[in-house]
């Protein structure tokens, strides 16, 4: 890379005449050894050259009225893309715009509500944090939250656990 090299007149010439041409940075860079795309977006704006279009599209009204009716009548968003010969983060994207409620997440598994007794004993019977945890499919942070929250003092092979929180200074 020429970092911090001034630009010949080839070079401003091949950079004019590429941007005229509408070729991208990217290509006009590969043209010129040495340079890259960031180089080239650089020397393009203080060369003062007319923007580019941008290639993000605006949304239609029309793509989000028939993406809304096919919505309202069942369509799945995958349905819709297919029927719409577009890809589905665009059906997704205009349906969360339109704020459909088809497409809100749904079914989420519910939050793990643990069964405190059934822990607190098997934690009394077997002492061993990871083992319970495996035996119920949870965390073992989750089992060692849950029997501080519940006041069990927790020990390992060498003794109790120290409460490692923080008291308040007397």
């Amino acid at each position: 890379m020429k970092y911090g090299t001034d630009w010949t007149d080839a070079e401003t010439k091949a950079v004019i005449e590429g941007w005229a041409a509408g070729a991208s940075a990217a290509e006009i860079a590969r043209r010129l050894p040495g340079r890259n795309e960031n180089q080239v977006i650089g020397k393009v704006h203080r060369l003062d050259l007319p923007p580019r279009r941008s290639p993000i599209r605006p949304r239609d009204p029309a793509f989000l009225r028939a993406v809304i009716v096919r919505a309202k009548e069942g369509a799945s968003g995958a349905a819709i893309a297919r029927a719409l010969g577009v890809p589905a983060g665009w059906v997704y994207s205009a349906a969360t715009a339109a704020n459909l409620p088809m497409f809100r997440r749904r079914n989420r598994a519910a939050p793990w509500k643990p069964d405190a007794a059934a822990i607190i004993a098997a934690y009394h019977h077997r002492p061993s944090a990871r083992a319970i945890a495996l035996a119920h499919g949870v965390a073992p942070r989750a089992v060692l939250r849950l029997l501080r929250q519940h006041g069990v003092k927790l020990r390992t092979k060498r003794g109790p656990v120290p409460d490692s929180r923080r008291r308040p200074a007397p």
